[in-house]
């Protein structure tokens, strides 16, 4: 007796295709919420925060911690 050789065919995971048009869906909605605001004119709101201090170069870094966002503070200071 001869051994035959059976085609397997590939299993492909039915969760991929949920995942997929999750992401689809998620992207669509994403752009239509946001899609007015990257037409809309750049706002800036952050006049109050230490990077816009001409004295800036000089305070120490605990003034800049002393503020809402500090990993985004810390991140102006080492610039």
């Amino acid at each position: 007796m001869t051994p035959s050789a059976v085609a397997v065919e590939p299993r492909t995971d039915p969760w991929i295709w949920i995942y997929a048009t999750s992401l689809v869906v998620a992207l669509f909605v994403a752009f239509q919420v946001y899609w007015p605001a990257i037409r809309g004119p750049f706002l800036l709101d952050d006049t109050y925060l230490t990077f816009t201090r001409p004295d800036a170069a000089d305070i120490p870094l605990m003034k800049w911690f002393n503020q809402p966002r500090q990993l985004l503070m810390f991140t102006f200071w080492l610039n």
